[in-house]
């Protein structure tokens, strides 16, 4: 979600309006098309299945309170009351799972009711079609929806998403200008420390990489953290993610956190905790997730909105566990569903380079 605070409109995406309202389950799409094997991979299997026609952009609008929102998405083809979408997987259309068939369903939905509501049509037809990138086989899974059936999903999505709206409003009219104005909170800048915030601040605004080697206690921590936030506050990144090796790492960039608060900053993150940790009933989720209570995700937002109006800076294990019992959700599901409103993410480094544990809804 975009806010333009002149126009008090907020801009949503389709994939955004979907996750948003279905918050708690994994949101990633079957393959990640950023990678450019895999996009040259998924044109040529969608351009074999419709040819060199674009995709169709729907487009709507709705109002929450005094906020104006702006929704738009892509069916691949369509034609009269049929509409059909694409989703291309690198693995067989069979073995979809169930999660991610869920999801071009409501994507479907979606894109159904704004066709539907833009023509005034009682019913349309959707085509979800599967397509692999390994092998040539498809599938196709038809539905005949009436309009009152697509109105009231559309009006569930827009109910959760309006929960979470809340929080962008937020983010630009309060956090960005404290972070676009805040103050290096030390009152002594060390030796090498204002090249060191000057080098990271270029670094993120050009998209490059930086490499910098400094003995400990130099002010690593406030020299990579403060220009980072006021790059996040100047529209440089839209997140940021401070990975860490050990623990009392962690606690220093947390530490950062809090004494820039204390200045003026108003930022909101928190520290991910490894799954095993969270656990209270000690279930491996991936083996025993039938067995586990904590797995039914529909109170998930009102413990996500709880634990931000704490107004925790930098929010812990503690915060999440508190809340997570008091809600009856899984806490590790809790920490990353928060993750996602945060402007600074603090994990241990295998949150992203771990081809097994690396958090999908990010990298």
């Amino acid at each position: 979600m975009l806010y333009c605070q002149d126009k008090n409109e907020m801009n949503i995406s389709l994939r955004e309006f979907v996750s948003t309202a279905r918050r708690g389950i994994c949101t990633s799409l079957p393959c990640d098309e950023d990678e450019p094997y895999v996009k040259s991979a998924t044109e040529r299997v969608r351009k074999s299945l419709v040819g060199d026609s674009e995709p169709y952009e729907l487009e709507t609008d709705f109002s929450v309170g005094d906020v104006r929102f702006i929704l738009k998405g892509k069916c691949d083809t369509l034609l009269g009351d049929t509409l059909s979408i694409i989703r291309i997987i690198d693995t067989h259309p069979d073995r979809i799972n169930k999660s991610d068939m869920s999801e071009c369903r409501a994507d479907a939905f979606v894109l159904g009711y704004i066709h539907a509501n833009n023509n005034r049509l009682s019913s349309v037809n959707l085509d979800i079609i599967i397509a692999s990138t390994v092998c040539d086989v498809t599938r196709t899974v038809s539905e005949r929806v009436s309009f009152k059936k697509l109105e009231k999903f559309f009006d569930k999505c827009v109910c959760a998403v309006s929960i979470y709206a809340r929080v962008e409003v937020d983010r630009v009219k309060f956090r960005l200008p404290s972070m676009r104005e805040a103050r290096f909170p030390f009152d002594n800048v060390r030796e090498g420390q204002s090249s060191f915030v000057k080098s990271v601040y270029r670094t993120i605004g050009r998209g490059d990489t930086l490499f910098a080697s400094a003995p400990t206690g130099t002010g690593k921590t406030v020299s990579s953290l403060y220009p980072a936030i006021r790059a996040l506050g100047g529209g440089l990144c839209r997140k940021v993610f401070y990975l860490t090796v050990k623990s009392m790492t962690s606690l220093a960039a947390r530490d950062c956190l809090n004494l820039m608060q204390q200045k003026g900053c108003n930022t909101r993150a928190i520290i991910l905790s490894a799954k095993e940790k969270c656990c209270k009933l000690k279930l491996v989720c991936h083996d025993s997730r039938e067995l586990c209570p904590l797995t039914k995700f529909n109170r998930l937002p009102d413990a996500v909105m709880e634990l931000y109006d704490l107004g925790i800076t930098v929010v812990e294990e503690k915060h999440v566990q508190a809340i997570a019992t008091k809600y009856q959700v899984c806490p590790h599901e809790l920490m990353l569903t928060y993750s996602e409103i945060c402007d600074v993410v603090i994990c241990d480094i295998n949150y992203l380079f771990d081809p097994t544990v690396y958090i999908r809804r990010f990298f």
